[in-house]
């Protein structure tokens, strides 16, 4: 079955039925358990309000990456496990996941020392842009980290190449050079993994537009959003993947909280032919002078620009605002300051908000990207247990999943049959071994 095979299934055709599972939330965390649980034959039921991908799912940076930034925060194990994810993802669905050559501007030497020593020590620090020595650390360490199942070159840091002294402020004196990865269309990717599962397990039923009403005992009420129709299923366990929305889901289902915050990321997607030309199919990673982590790089024939990390308390009613605009422009006119930015340069804006684990951090920033499994409530008395997610990001979905679907199935009483870690996915299975046979 491909992607555009997809059954039409509305709630009506539900009522009644049983699921081993119910999988609330069909962005790309809950699409990854839907698509683990029928791998393993388990009979599920995924739901969204809107559309398949519709929330944080359909607005990333379109990165797949390990999180080097992470390292100054001491998250050895993410950074190990999002860069085998980023491999795996390179290998099992290599029509959608593609090398991404990246590059570094650096200005000083020592810069960024002092206060990555003390984030590290999870102490406070301003604001100073990483040197040479911070970095060249930072990617050793990100290369000895991502080495599983690893098909990319290593990082090299060289004196700035002459084509991009024009392209970088003058102070620009080196160029660090890794490898990370971007997806051009995450959209397809989980269309291709409902499809998957929807082979893998007949009995499996993915459902858009249709919101869990409430739930009791193991009687779920669902909602037809664009009929209003009212259907109930029953099921033997919930999976809550609703990402921002996980602690208002929780509270409908009937659990506990809270558990989530939520920052939004805005980005710009810019028609500016000279600063994609001078790109050259690289990314650009830099910090802004507040310390501020942003990214540039080309995308499909437009450039990619982002993000902003500020929190929210409503997903539901979040905008690009035109501060945020202004804040990204001025960021690349610091970095690019031979290039001029307007706002006529932006041809569209998009923002997403990223389901965080609560924290108290100072900054959005410090907040950790790591993700776990919360079973609620902690000893499963009640008639359905709620497998929730917490946290997470778009390159360890299926990490995320697989310990979700691990969970899932020891409530269920059933054992593990098979791995998804080096399974394709949707058109992967059929790409050509030779990368030079997709040029013929």
């Amino acid at each position: 079955m491909s992607a555009w095979q997809l059954p039409f299934t509305r709630p009506a055709s539900l009522a009644g039925r049983h699921f081993s599972t119910v999988i609330v939330g069909a962005g790309i965390n809950g699409v990854g358990v839907f698509r683990d649980l029928s791998l393993q034959r388990v009979d599920c039921l995924i739901v969204d309000k809107g559309d398949f991908g519709a929330g944080a799912s359909s607005a990333p940076s379109r990165m797949i990456h390990g999180g080097l930034r992470y390292l100054e925060n001491g998250s050895f194990s993410l950074v190990a496990e999002a860069t085998r994810e980023r491999n795996l993802l390179l290998r099992n669905a290599p029509h959608l996941v593609k090398p991404l050559k990246t590059v570094v501007p650096l200005a000083s030497l020592f810069g960024g020392m002092l206060g990555s020593a003390l984030r590290f020590l999870g102490r406070p620090a301003s604001p100073r842009t990483r040197g040479l020595l911070a970095v060249a650390l930072g990617l050793r360490l990100y290369d000895l980290l991502g080495r599983r199942q690893r098909v990319m070159p290593g990082h090299r840091i060289d004196r700035v190449p002459p084509r991009d002294r024009q392209l970088f402020r003058a102070a620009i004196r080196w160029t660090a050079t890794f490898f990370d990865a971007w997806i051009s269309h995450p959209e397809w990717l989980i269309l291709e993994l409902i499809a998957d599962a929807c082979r893998d397990q007949p009995r499996s039923t993915a459902v858009n537009h249709c919101r869990v009403m409430g739930c009791a005992g193991n009687i779920l009420t669902l909602r037809d959003e664009i009929t209003g129709e009212l259907v109930r299923v029953t099921a033997d366990t919930v999976v809550n993947a609703s990402g921002a929305w996980l602690d208002r889901s929780t509270a409908v289902l009937g659990g506990s909280g809270p558990r989530v915050m939520g920052t939004k990321g805005s980005h710009l997607v810019l028609d500016h032919p000279a600063l994609r030309d001078a790109l050259d199919g690289r990314m650009a990673y830099f910090e802004a002078m507040d310390g501020r982590v942003c990214i540039v790089y080309p995308f499909l024939d437009r450039v990619l620009v982002g993000s902003t990390d500020i929190p929210v308390e409503d997903p539901d009613q979040i905008a690009t605002e035109p501060e945020e605009v202004d804040y990204l422009l001025e960021v690349l006119r610091e970095v690019f300051p031979n290039l001029a930015f307007d706002p006529a340069d932006v041809v569209y804006t998009y923002v997403g908000v990223r389901p965080l684990a609560r924290s108290d951090a100072d900054k959005p920033g410090q907040i950790s990207r790591d993700h776990s499994v919360a079973i609620d409530p902690p000893n499963a008395t009640r008639d359905i247990p709620i497998v929730c997610l917490v946290g997470g990001k778009w390159t360890t979905f299926r990490a995320l999943a697989e310990e979700a679907t691990d969970a899932v199935l020891r409530h269920l009483g059933r054992a593990r049959t098979a791995s998804t870690d080096m399974l394709p996915i949707g058109g992967g299975a059929e790409f050509p071994a030779d990368a030079a046979a997709t040029e013929r």
